[in-house]
């Protein structure tokens, strides 16, 4: 801020010391930086995060520059006011108009959380769903629907949907996820608000990704089109306006994209939670003199976080010491050849095939278990280095690392295959790799997962999975990227090495059969790009 009595003095709350000696005595100097190289330093501020009221406030730097002189000029202190309080600002020089290429009013980019998520999903799509849904008298159905989406690690399950309030973008953009395939049967046929969503989704996921090229940010200007196109339909059926800010927003972000980067560069989502737990200690105060009461409430919020984390350490020690002295210890840990894509994890003691097979005796799965699988396992390991009787070691977890589409770093799923996980029976589902894929992207259940033990040691890690085949059924609308697959009888052993990546899928709710799964394209950015979007 400028100093009205001293033009040339300058204060600046958190801003380098190097920063300031740029800016006084300008670039043209060298400073020798952390790996003692002397550089030449051009700092700028290419961009900031604003939530919505906040962009719509900003102005740029020179309608402010303006502005400040004229209010200096006033007659008095009364026309000064009105001045200043008609374009909402203070009487000072903003620190950031001295600094080159780093306009603070033009800086205000687009912002997914508040455009997006808190936006045009939490306040205009959802409300709208849940009015159409009221209307036909399926809310209740919708809610059971979305109850019984399966578990899926890093997106958030929703046993309430429709009578919970949601305060974070995160909660909405889970939601958004998966809405669509408990939403479709409850609609007319050929819904547009079911293709609105869908291409919003489209939308929402693209303008999302933490890298871009070229090529997805045509395919972003493809999908806003659609989605302009389907919200036209939408007001034309439901009557539902779209003209309010946040939607224009929409045809901004491409040049934000190309002259600025990615979305979570400027994102408001970081901290977002920390609102929360502000507002929450807020409440707990008496209104008056709050900083010294915020203070105490989150020296105490810290004091309880560190008994918790020891008395969790503690507890956490006590159960590895009794499980490394159980026998039939269960093994959470990955257990597999580090150099291998997959890892095996809550794994039980050796057994043999005949063991499996007679414990299991009575389900259809396991039905000749141990001929089978010696059937099997000559198609990578000679029959006779197993012997009169397989060694195996069944696991209930599966870890598979892959390359993501979205960047091209290394990530990790957690897949279950229990038929007690959490007090419920979980068999999640997998990618498979195959010479030529179909339209259909093949895809397994895991029914059991297993290392078997030669006589010399060497171990091979195979599954038991169902391989799902395309299905000839149809939703009451087929969205974009609509794929129903259906889950036959027949058993299948499969060598893990041949597994992708985890594959998220539900039923397809309202269908007549119990077999049918949608596969669910959105559950994160990597099978967004992978399934073809």
């Amino acid at each position: 801020m400028k100093s009205e009595k001293s033009p040339s003095k300058y204060l600046c709350i958190q801003i380098p010391t190097v920063l300031l000696v740029i800016l006084i005595n300008g670039p043209n100097i060298t400073v020798k930086c952390g790996d003692g190289i002397d550089r030449v330093l051009f700092p700028a501020v290419p961009f900031h995060s604003l939530d919505g009221k906040e962009a719509c406030t900003m102005r740029t730097t020179s309608i402010v520059e303006g502005i400040h002189p004229e209010a200096l000029e006033a007659l008095n202190k009364t026309e000064q006011e009105r001045i200043l309080q008609s374009y909402e600002l203070h009487l000072t020089e903003n620190f950031f108009w001295l600094l080159a290429n780093s306009d603070p009013h033009l800086g205000a980019l687009y912002d997914v959380l508040h455009s997006d998520d808190l936006g045009k999903w939490e306040k205009h799509l959802w409300p709208l769903i849940l009015e159409v849904l009221k209307a036909r008298a399926y809310k209740g159905r919708f809610a059971q629907n979305m109850a019984s989406m399966p578990r899926w690690s890093g997106l958030k399950h929703f046993p309430n949907v429709t009578t919970i309030d949601y305060t974070d973008g995160q909660s909405f953009f889970d939601i958004l996820k998966c809405v669509l395939p408990c939403l479709v049967q409850l609609l007319p046929r050929n819904s547009a608000l079911v293709h609105c969503i869908r291409t919003y989704q489209q939308y929402r996921l693209m303008v999302g990704l933490h890298c871009t090229t070229e090529e997805r940010i045509t395919r972003l200007r493809t999908y806003i089109k659609k989605y302009e196109k389907f919200c036209s339909r939408v007001t034309s059926e439901y009557g539902k306006n779209f003209d309010f800010p946040k939607q224009h927003a929409v045809s901004h972000v491409v040049r934000d994209l190309r002259e600025t980067g990615t979305t979570n560069n400027y994102t408001t989502r970081l901290g977002e939670g920390f609102h929360q737990e502000v507002k929450e200690a807020y409440g707990q105060t008496n209104g008056k003199d709050e900083d010294p009461q915020l203070a105490r409430i989150d020296q105490n919020q810290e004091a309880i976080a560190m008994i918790r984390m020891k008395v969790q350490a503690f507890d956490d020690a006590n159960n590895k010491r009794e499980s490394e002295q159980s026998a039939s210890e269960v093994n959470d840990e990955p257990e597999s050849d580090p150099g291998n894509h997959w890892s095996c994890g809550a794994s039980t003691r050796w057994l043999t095939s005949k063991v499996v097979e007679d414990e299991m005796v009575g389900n259809p799965v396991y039905a000749r278990f141990d001929g089978r699988l010696r059937k099997f396992l000559p198609e990578e390991a000679p029959g006779d280095l197993f012997g009169d009787t397989i060694s195996i070691r069944r696991h209930r977890c599966l870890y598979l690392e892959y390359q993501s589409k979205e960047d091209w770093t290394q990530k990790r799923d957690i897949l279950r295959c229990s038929p007690d996980f959490h007090t419920r029976e979980r068999h999640d589902f997998v990618f498979v790799n195959t010479t030529s894929p179909p339209k259909h992207p093949p895809c397994a259940r895991l029914h059991d997962l297993f290392t078997c033990k030669t006589l010399d040691g060497k171990k091979y890690d195979v599954a038991l999975v169902t391989m799902l085949k395309p299905s000839t059924w149809k939703p009451n609308t087929v969205w974009d990227g609509c794929l129903v697959y259906e889950q036959p009888k027949k058993m299948d052993f499969i060598f893990m090495k041949y597994f992708i990546r985890g594959a998220y899928m539900c039923p397809a709710f309202g269908s007549n059969k119990d077999n049918l799964y949608y596969l669910i394209d959105t559950a994160d950015y990597d099978m967004y790009l992978r399934l073809g979007n």
